[in-house]
């Protein structure tokens, strides 16, 4: 279930960058791409999600080593998908 947000959140981060060159705010002469705090917030977007990202590959990769090998899943490693999949939401 957590794919389906982070795949969300690139989409919309896709589309915000996409218009970003073309918009240009109401009395402005700069684009939305043109302007600091906008860079800034894209790439604190991005930074947010790709970490999402790979916090919760790492999680299911160690789940899935472990049950390749046989071994039990521990609580801490249930627990850490739990969180990586609520830190993508």
């Amino acid at each position: 279930m957590a794919a389906v947000p982070l795949g969300i959140a690139t989409a919309a981060i896709e589309e915000l960058v996409g218009l970003a060159g073309e918009k240009t705010p109401y009395r402005s002469s700069r684009s939305l791409a043109e302007r600091d705090v906008v860079q800034s917030m894209v790439a604190q977007a991005e930074a947010e999600v790709r970490s999402g990202r790979a916090f919760l590959r790492e999680a299911l990769d160690d789940v899935w080593s472990s049950a390749e090998r046989g071994d039990d899943i521990s609580l801490r490693q249930r627990a850490l998908v739990r969180l990586a999949v609520i830190n993508a939401w």
